[in-house]
């Protein structure tokens, strides 16, 4: 479920730096057309590129210097982008697989940032600092999961003043946005990217 890039060839043969782990690409910042490794497991779905620019491109004012919170790491796309265009990003996933994978693609790049193994819920329960922008994007068949981590992170108050929560899903899913305000919402082919604003209701 994700675009991944041809790596080099050299003498007729591709060059892998991990075996089956071919590349993800950074679209934008100042690390824009660097090579990312992509993970090796179908556990783990990269967001598409296509899905990364719409997001990137609407956000583009609010990315930099934004704190970030990317919630559920899986490759590390998201936060990594986030962090090429100059956002403070912490990145959450509780696969220490998927953990390591991010932490290589930083020493990769040369970056650093927060990243904690640690389970969604868990981090949104005992995090004492707020977020200007919050990506939540689990895997698709977990819809409950959307719904938990909205419901945290409003009670946790993680979100700033003003601030966005984005979720990314699957288009046949529902999902349930109850507390928040849906200030936009986008299909690209099979997946959807909706903004959130919470309401005042409670």
């Amino acid at each position: 479920k994700t675009t991944v890039i041809i790596p080099p060839v050299i003498n007729g043969m591709y060059i892998l730096i991990h075996p089956i782990i071919f590349f993800m690409r950074i679209i934008s910042g100042k690390h824009k057309g660097r090579n990312l490794l992509a993970p090796k497991t179908e556990d783990v779905r990269p967001t598409l590129d296509i899905v990364k620019q719409a997001f990137f491109t609407k956000m583009q004012f609010e990315i930099e210097s934004a704190r970030f919170l990317d919630l559920f790491g899986g490759s590390g796309a998201i936060g990594i982008e986030a962090l090429s265009r100059g956002a403070e990003v912490t990145i959450c996933d509780n696969n220490p697989t998927s953990i390591n994978l991010i932490r290589s693609n930083l020493k990769l790049i040369g970056e650093t940032c927060d990243v904690e193994l640690i389970d969604y819920k868990k981090f949104l329960k005992t995090n004492k600092k707020q977020f200007d922008i919050i990506y939540v994007d689990p895997p698709y068949e977990h819809t409950k999961a959307y719904a938990s981590a909205l419901k945290l992170i409003k009670e946790n108050t993680q979100l700033s003043n003003d601030g966005t929560v984005v979720c990314e899903s699957y288009f046949e899913n529902r999902i349930d946005f109850s507390g928040y305000n849906v200030v936009c919402q986008k299909k690209y082919g099979t997946v959807v990217l909706t903004y959130l604003k919470p309401s005042q209701q409670n």
